[in-house]
């Protein structure tokens, strides 16, 4: 349920399969499945579409193997037991797809096909040549499992290229195993931006065009194209008219992905009445409650790890003093991890435990930052409307959409941070004048999940502005001195979900 607004939380799936239990992970994912459902029911357009994640296809699991941490996310994965990650794989489809025996409750997507787990600075130009045992015997059999046993709809192929050849373009992978081997009758999708992997020169540059790399991967069994319109890495609509009429791509190629992609549109039951499928009878209203978050719970308990005890756990009383040590402990972003929806009732560590032992001195210290020195939050002392300092605060302007476009409300706030809680794009601007404490280095950051920049008398202190639909951590530093005020201007953007942050 990433980046669509509320919904149940789950453990990160490196968590789910610690639990090592595949009956609950079939239940977290039906579960996850209705809220999908819910979520389109919530945002479904005349002709069919929705907003942005909020569709019935969805892009997990993700069966890679863990073999490499410099991937940095591993906590995508199952880890890194071939049998395991078929298991837990194939419970995470059966509980997403559903069991009506004609209509699929969303359609489930095995994903990076295939051999996808390496560094993530290289993997749109990495060229993996596996021994053939070890791609027989750890690489393949948790998507072979997932196809044949758990009969997923849909299947993702990855960025790099296998002994030579894009992932995307592979014939041995797509048709010949795929397809012919293991009877695989859904459709497969590029991870987004890997049809242009195919003829990018600073990637994999298999062949020269856009029109070959879409010739290519149709012919070898491609039938979807994620674009990054990030990166302008796109092999779409244009590419695919362009290679027909220059006869390169046949019609009858194309006319086959259209087939398998409303075929599957059909086996979701869009183009019946909602009174024939029973998955429409799901409405907004189920998701994210109380019974769901039962799941959650029960699923979080059997995630948890004990690796070793020496008599200290359970507590025999509650404890008088407690510390507190580190950067994650009053963490919302460290609850939520990537590919997230956005937890109703968030709970940090430290929250956690002071609930817990209301009676206890609770002392709290950050220790050093995510990945550098921790950083404080501004005090809103510091923070004035005017160079005088006649009065404390910012001018916040808020604007509909996240493009700081049209009308704006005007207000003043002690602190530059987003005041509203719910579903929504927004974006705001604050301006204001800032007083250093001491003379030195000051670094700077703003805490939103989508983009935001930050200005020091006019110059550009951050620019993380192009990021869509993830939160980053970002920071630039300017040197200050002490009792000097400065120009301050901070600007953000949200999409989705927000409350209150700074």
């Amino acid at each position: 349920m990433a980046r669509a607004g509320f919904a149940t939380v789950f453990p990160q799936a490196i968590g789910m399969a610690a639990s090592w239990d595949p009956v609950l992970m079939k239940e977290a994912a039906s579960t996850i499945g209705v809220e999908f459902r819910a979520k389109y029911a919530e945002r479904v357009h005349p002709n069919g579409g929705t907003d942005w994640y909020r569709g019935l296809t969805v892009w997990s699991p993700n069966i890679n193997i863990f073999r490499d941490p410099r991937w940095g996310r591993g906590q995508e994965t199952y880890g890194e037991d071939p049998h395991l990650t078929g298991r837990m794989g194939i419970a995470f489809i059966q509980g997403l797809q559903g069991n009506d025996p004609k209509y699929l409750q969303t359609i489930a997507t095995s994903k990076h096909y295939a051999v996808h787990s390496g560094p993530e600075s290289n993997r749109h130009r990495e060229d993996v040549h596996p021994a053939p045992k070890d791609l027989e015997e750890t690489y393949l059999p948790a998507f072979r499992a997932t196809v044949t046993e758990g009969k997923v709809q849909s299947v993702m192929c990855a960025y790099n290229a296998v002994d030579g050849i894009p992932a995307c373009a592979s014939e041995d992978l797509l048709n010949t195993r795929l397809r012919e081997a293991w009877g695989f009758r859904g459709h497969v999708v590029s991870d987004c931006g890997a049809a242009a992997n195919l003829y990018r020169e600073d990637s994999l540059a298999w062949v020269k065009t856009p029109e070959e790399a879409i010739t290519k991967a149709l012919a070898a069994g491609m039938d979807l194209v994620c674009g990054d319109y990030r990166q302008d890495w796109n092999t779409e609509a244009g590419a695919v008219v362009s290679a027909v009429e220059k006869g390169m791509l046949s019609e009858a190629l194309v006319d086959r992905a259209l087939v398998r992609l409303f075929a599957d549109r059909i086996r979701l039951g869009l183009f019946d009445p909602p009174a024939d499928v029973p998955f429409s009878k799901i409405t907004a209203k189920d998701n994210d409650t109380p019974a769901h978050h039962a799941v959650s719970l029960k699923m979080a308990r059997a995630s948890m790890v004990l690796l070793k005890n020496d008599g200290l756990l359970p507590l025999k009383a509650a404890p008088r003093r407690i510390a507190v040590i580190g950067p994650n402990a009053d963490s919302l972003d460290a609850l939520i991890g990537n590919y997230y929806g956005t937890p109703s009732k968030p709970v940090t560590v430290l929250a956690g435990l002071r609930a817990r032992f209301p009676n206890a001195e609770i002392a709290y210290a950050e220790g050093t930052g995510l990945v550098g020195p921790a950083t404080a939050v501004v005090p809103a002392s510091a923070f004035c409307i005017d160079a005088a300092c006649a009065a404390k605060g910012l001018k916040q302007e808020t604007f509909k959409g996240v493009d700081l476009a049209g009308a704006a409300e005007t207000k003043t706030v002690p602190a530059p941070a987003f005041d509203w809680t719910g579903d929504r794009q927004s974006s705001a601007r604050w301006t204001g004048y800032i007083t250093a404490p001491e003379t030195g280095d000051y670094r700077f950051r703003f805490a939103s999940d989508n983009g935001y920049r930050v200005y020091v008398d006019g110059k550009p202190v951050v620019e993380e502005w192009g990021v869509g639909d993830a939160p980053s951590i970002l920071d630039g530093g300017v040197r200050l001195e002490a009792g000097k005020r400065y120009a301050i201007r901070v600007e953000g953007f949200q999409r989705g979900v927000k409350g209150p942050s700074g």
